[in-house]
Parts: structure tokens; sequence; C-alpha cells
């Protein structure tokens, strides 16, 4: 972590009297802190938070780069795990191989973006401030099964607007859980890719969810992982069980058209009614 001898520093003197002063201490946010560091040492004295607004974390064979603003780290880089009591603000995106993230002591991000699965602790860390608007993950390991369940994921960010998780996993009581689930935002884009197990899936449920969450030009999408075909023995009756999958798949997209169509008429006739 960056600090400053501060032995025989001359306490800042400020044009505004105090009560401002400590109003705007109070209420500094991240880039207020960034442009305070770079005027005095006084400044970081007072708060000594090291902060990153854009944390990357990116394959081997790409550059590093360490700023405020932006930083560009590989998981192999042992300071990776330094940056631990910096303050995080706006987003984090892993784009490297599978590794140890830091467990961050300041995380409001707004975008998380995962190429990979992550332990649930990690995703629990990235997400308990509520910040997060745009999440864009494959999937989470662990919590109380092998894999996290997306009602699980979609619970620690209730204010996302955009929700995507690449490998979905289901569970009998999911549908029940997100129709009955309070999110204090709209979604304007709805994506799960990879479901299984694609027999918890209840389409009365799904709609019930989506009719209260997504708003009427939400992009939404819903596809099922597919079995294998390699065996000879069965190729047949799998082949036909991934037709029905897709068919489903496609029967369902019109429905949720049918839907946000309606849901498009509603919204208009109630702004046709305001005086």
């Amino acid at each position: 972590m960056l600090t400053f001898n501060t032995n025989g520093m001359i306490l800042q003197r400020f044009a505004f009297k105090a009560p401002i002063m400590d109003y705007i201490f109070k209420n500094a946010k991240p880039e207020h802190l960034i442009k305070f560091y770079q005027c005095a040492k006084y400044f970081y004295a007072k708060y000594r938070l090291n902060i990153i607004q854009h944390l990357q974390i990116v394959p081997e064979h790409e550059a590093e780069t360490f700023d405020p603003t932006s930083t560009s780290i590989c998981i192999s880089n042992p300071a990776l795990q330094k940056l631990q009591d910096f303050w995080i603000t706006d987003s984090v995106i892993h784009r490297g191989p599978n590794g140890i993230l830091p467990l961050f002591s300041h995380c409001t991000i707004k975008k998380l973006e995962l190429l990979d699965y992550i332990l649930w602790e990690e995703f629990v860390c990235l997400t308990k401030a509520g910040t997060i608007k745009d999440l864009k993950i494959k999937g989470v390991y662990g919590g109380e099964t092998l894999y996290t369940s997306i009602e699980k994921i979609i619970a620690c960010v209730p204010n996302a607007t955009s929700i995507e998780i690449s490998e979905s996993f289901i569970t009998s009581t999911t549908w029940n859980t997100l129709a009955s689930s309070n999110h204090n935002v709209k979604l304007s884009n709805f994506v799960l890719q990879n479901i299984t197990h694609f027999r918890h899936c209840n389409p009365v449920l799904i709609l019930a969810y989506l009719n209260n969450i997504v708003d009427p030009d939400c992009n939404v999408r819903l596809d099922f992982q597919l079995f294998p075909e390699e065996n000879f023995f069965l190729v047949e009756e799998v082949r036909e069980l991934n037709e029905s999958l897709k068919s489903f798949e496609f029967d369902f997209k019109e429905t949720i058209e049918v839907l946000l169509e309606k849901k498009k008429i509603i919204a208009l006739e109630e702004s046709m009614e305001i005086p």
C-alpha cells in the first residue's frame, strides 16, 4: 500500500471554514479523493485509502498497468493480493485464468464481468455493497452445493439492470424463489444460457417472474444446455431430446415476445393517461 512520510508535515489550511471542509471530507466520492491526493500529501495522510476505479485481471501475455483510474494485472502477480485494502470503485473485469482473488475490504463496483467460475466467497465479497448494475458471469462455485443456483446469484445483485449468466444452474425451487423475490429495479437485459436442469423449468413461474422484473424493452434470452450426442447406442434418443429442448426454447421465445409486447401496450396506455 502506498504511504507517505508525514513527519514534520504542516497542517493544511483551507479557504473554507472547518465545518464546510468536514462536510467535504465526509462526503467525498472516489473521483474527488483522487483529485485531493494529487493536490497534496495531506489528503492521503488523512484518508490513507488507495483507490482503483477500474480493475482488470488480464491473461499472462497482456501488458500490466498500474494507475488509480485503470489497473490491469495478471492473476499470478503477487501484487494482486496486496490490493486487498484498496477501494475498488467502478468495475472489476476478470479475463485471465482461474486464480485466487483478493477479498477486497472496500468494493463498491457497478460492473462485474467474469469469464470463468469464481468461488462463492469471492462473489459475495465483490457484490456485498449492493451497487452492481451490470453483471456478466459464467457461474459461481460453492455455497450449499458445488454450483451456485441462479436465485442465490441474483439475490446478491438487487440493483442490477443487466444480468447475464452463461452457465445457469437451477433447482426445483429456483423459479418459485425468483417469482416471490423483490428486485429493486427493472431489468433491461436478462440472459440465461446453458440452463441445467431443464426438468426444473416451469413456464408459468418463469413468466410470472419476468412479468414482475423486466421492462418492456428488455432483451430476454433463455436457452438450455444440450446433451452430448457421442453415445453411439443412444444417439437417436439424445438427438430427439435436444430437438425437443430447441423447440421449447423457440416456443418460449415467442411467448416472451408476446409478454413484452403487452407490457409495451400497458406502458403506452398509462403514459397517455397522465394529464
